[in-house]
């Protein structure tokens, strides 16, 4: 993050924020790894009226600060311990990365850098049940691909296409030990993991096609294999079903 920008967020912060007494306060989004063109997104773990909250269907919004400060756009999420610590356990999801990503700004207690610590990694069993499932998925989904083709059904095809290949990127960013980003950074953020074929690009990945599909398919299976991730009879159990 540049230091123009965290400044102008301390700013913030020491004029709204911090006379709330919140326990914990972090910068999160896009600014965080350097995308200039985004908002700045704050979450904070505090006590507040409801009055002042608005609830979406994913996430609280706090109300009551103000949505823009010195010609740049603030939006301040309120969240607990509870929804963070489930979060950073949440492996194949984007929440995890979000958390383990973020600036801390203020941690009172530091708990906030022990739960980090204490769910940051996963074991090496969490890794390979989580690929198996994701695998399994990508394939569930394959299969309804190939169902939709022969049904003459062009969008529902390219639907299921779209949801295998997401889970296989998933898998790539895991076995990598990187967090999940969020879907509109999955492709983009491929350039930071050297464990990957080389079709996991945004041209290598324009056609949606069940050929593409099968090739990347076939690739994360050796991929796999040859990382002793899942073994042959794993793979034999999802074919079979």
């Amino acid at each position: 993050m540049r230091k123009e920008d965290l400044q102008l967020v301390k700013e913030y912060v020491d004029k709204y924020i911090m006379k709330d007494k919140p326990e914990l306060v972090l910068i999160t989004g896009s600014k965080v790894f350097g995308i200039q063109k985004s908002d700045f997104n704050l979450c904070v773990v505090g006590a507040y009226p409801r009055a002042h909250l608005k609830v979406y269907s994913n996430f609280v919004s706090i109300k009551k600060y103000p949505s823009e400060f010195n010609g740049q756009r603030f939006e301040v999420e309120l969240a607990n311990w509870d929804y963070i610590k489930d979060s950073l356990q949440d492996y194949s999801s984007f929440l995890a990365w979000h958390f383990q990503q973020a600036f801390v700004l203020y941690d009172k207690k530091k708990k906030f850098e022990k739960l980090k610590q204490k769910y940051g990694n996963m074991t090496k069993k969490e890794l390979k049940e989580i690929v198996f499932e994701l695998f399994e998925l990508a394939y569930d989904n394959y299969s309804n691909a190939r169902k939709a083709e022969t049904r003459a059904f062009p969008a529902t095809m390219k639907l299921h296409i779209a949801e295998a290949i997401d889970s296989l990127l998933k898998i790539y960013y895991l076995i990598n030990k990187r967090f999940v980003p969020p879907l509109k950074w999955r492709i983009f953020l491929l350039d930071e993991i050297k464990l990957k074929p080389s079709i996991l690009t945004e041209r290598g990945l324009e056609n949606l096609s069940i050929k593409t599909l099968e090739i990347l398919m076939k690739k994360t299976e050796s991929i796999l294999l040859l990382n002793k991730i899942m073994l042959k009879r794993d793979f034999n159990i999802i074919y079979s079903e």
